[in-house]
């Protein structure tokens, strides 16, 4: 579903910190993270948690002690916790005109959309923990990579370059803005929030019905009957709902996070920090002399009380 931990690299900070030149180390962290896990895991665990429990079948039906909790993942338990949804809430039956025509929404039917777009939801908050971590412990993660491309690319670098570029990889990483945890799960659960609501009660059961098999005949050419569709046909339903759910939480997701940048940011190591380092560390090609020099104006600006 949505990406669980934002890039805040460039959507929060000043400009100028945006702009800063990122190694190559860093810019493969960002894409394999954000890019990677956070949108494609990110929506194929969702996709397929989603199908799976829409559709699927015990998964643990030859496993005598835990049958009856498998059953709760696959069509059997969707199918009983639409019913429970609709007692639970005293949903009823409703009448919409749509194209001209009179639908009648059984409080199942209805039970069942606010559960698929909650599911849907799935991946993005299994991946919350994890990206969190990743996202901790940034500069271990890119020095590791920047060591890797210059394998790769036969770079010759002294121990000296190494270590000047490790210690502005540190600082870099260490003056960007990084979440806390409760900003990070306000803004997600708004977005949950809103995601769920629009499916649920602006879009509706219906609508949502009509879009899944619009998707459904745009992306293979067919409709399939219930109970008889194939995998290609389950996914291609769930791609258009999926769309539209990701982009409204996207959307809550980035508003919250400018909304929190403005209240303060958090950095990811502000004792070790060193703002003015950034471009001092470009310009001073004497790597000896560059750590001492980093390390003398972090003691500098390092409060007194800091130290003690």
């Amino acid at each position: 579903m949505l990406n669980p931990v934002m890039n805040l690299d460039a959507d929060v900070m000043p400009q100028a910190q945006a702009k800063r030149k990122k190694s190559a180390g860093e810019r493969v962290f960002d894409r394999v993270v954000y890019t990677g896990i956070g949108f494609g895991v990110n929506e194929a665990s969702s996709l397929w948690i989603t199908d799976q429990f829409l559709n699927g079948k015990n998964l643990l039906e030859n496993v005598p002690v835990a049958r009856k909790a498998g059953a709760w993942f696959s069509k059997e338990g969707f199918d009983r916790a639409s019913g429970y949804f609709a007692k639970a809430f005293k949903l009823t039956e409703r009448v919409v005109q749509e194209g001209g025509k009179t639908v009648t929404l059984l409080p199942r039917e209805r039970a069942g959309n606010s559960i698929l777009m909650a599911t849907l939801l799935s991946g993005g908050t299994l991946l919350v923990w994890p990206m969190k971590l990743l996202e901790d412990h940034k500069a271990y993660w890119v020095k590791k990579a920047n060591h890797v491309i210059d394998r790769w690319r036969g770079n010759k670098l002294t121990a000296e370059e190494v270590a000047a570029r490790d210690d502005k990889v540190e600082n870099d990483i260490a003056c960007s803005p990084r979440q806390s945890w409760p900003t990070m799960l306000m803004g997600r659960a708004a977005a949950m929030f809103a995601s769920w609501g629009t499916g649920t009660f602006l879009v509706g059961a219906e609508r949502n019905k009509r879009l899944m098999e619009w998707s459904e005949k745009g992306l293979t050419g067919s409709l399939q009957p219930e109970g008889q569709r194939n995998a290609a046909h389950r996914y291609a339903r769930l791609a258009s709902v999926e769309t539209y759910s990701c982009a409204v939480s996207s959307g809550v997701l980035e508003l919250s996070s400018k909304f929190c940048a403005k209240r303060g940011i958090r950095r990811h190591d502000a004792q070790r920090c060193v703002p003015g380092q950034q471009d001092a560390m470009q310009d001073n090609k004497a790597a000896g002399s560059h750590s001492g020099k980093v390390r003398q104006q972090r003691d500098a600006d390092e409060p007194i009380t800091a130290r003690l």
